[in-house]
């Protein structure tokens, strides 16, 4: 990164580097994501190259760069085979602390190990977007020419990552083709230590995942990042998690019952 990269990161929200993954670090997150979807883990359940990511040096040196020399922690980590057919997604924003001033900065790694080739889908961002002061989902029932001036991000080299400022509006827009060649992804976010964000809940297990990520950490700066003292848990959250916790187990007893019967 330059200071033109910085300068065009902070008006635009976003921004594009190609090829920052070898083919042979891409291959290896490839084969770990088949290895997830074939045998129902989740990622980051072992010490491999999904939980090498989190602190890999490319990443960090990016980090470094848009936090302005600010402290940062991981906040989560999501990978995913993405196919022909799969469904578009409206504008939305990440940004954790949804209703508040963009005075903390959250980053999201968009991460496309295979590249992008203009099948399957395309990522559309809207420029600056990331000062208006408004909900995750507000817009995301709008059309896709709702916002004009938006760029559409189709052709990407393997290993290329796109960093956007969380609270950027971004979208996928489904595309045909992708048959014969699978998309693989990975979304990597982090938070600046300076105030208090939202613990993750899209996971039980949570927690575990992030003491073992230090007993892993390669080095006391790799054990800082994955440092659970910036996050709070919503009540919300607290009872999303608990619903989770009851519901889950009976649903799936309830569908193994279903298909024993009719089996």
């Amino acid at each position: 990164m330059n200071k033109l990269d910085r300068k065009k990161f902070d008006e635009e929200g976003f921004l594009v580097l190609e090829s920052v993954f070898s083919l042979e670090e891409c291959k290896k997150l490839q084969r770990e994501i088949e290895a997830h979807i074939a045998t129902g883990l989740m990622p980051l359940t072992k010490k491999d190259a999904h939980q090498e990511l989190i602190t890999h040096n490319s990443i960090l040196k990016v980090c470094d760069e848009l936090m302005g020399g600010v402290g940062f922690r991981f906040h989560h980590l999501h990978s995913a085979r993405h196919e022909e057919g799969m469904k578009s997604m409206g504008w939305h924003h990440d940004y954790e602390l949804a209703d508040q001033p963009r005075k903390h900065l959250m980053l999201h790694f968009l991460i496309y190990l295979s590249g992008l080739n203009g099948e399957i889908g395309e990522l559309l961002v809207v420029p600056g977007s990331h000062r208006m002061l408004v909900k995750s989902r507000q817009f995301f029932k709008k059309d896709f020419d709702f916002f004009e001036g938006y760029k559409v991000i189709d052709k990407l080299a393997p290993g290329s990552l796109v960093v956007i400022n969380s609270a950027t509006i971004h979208s996928r827009r489904a595309r045909s083709g992708g048959g014969n060649s699978p998309r693989y992804f990975i979304d990597l976010s982090y938070c600046q230590e300076t105030t208090k964000w939202p613990r993750y809940c899209g996971r039980n297990d949570w927690g575990n995942v992030l003491a073992n990520l230090s007993l892993w950490a390669k080095d006391d700066r790799a054990r800082l990042i994955v440092r659970d003292d910036c996050y709070f848990t919503p009540l919300n959250n607290y009872f999303y998690s608990r619903l989770r916790n009851i519901m889950i187990p009976k649903i799936s007893k309830i569908r193994k019952n279903f298909k024993a019967f009719f089996a």
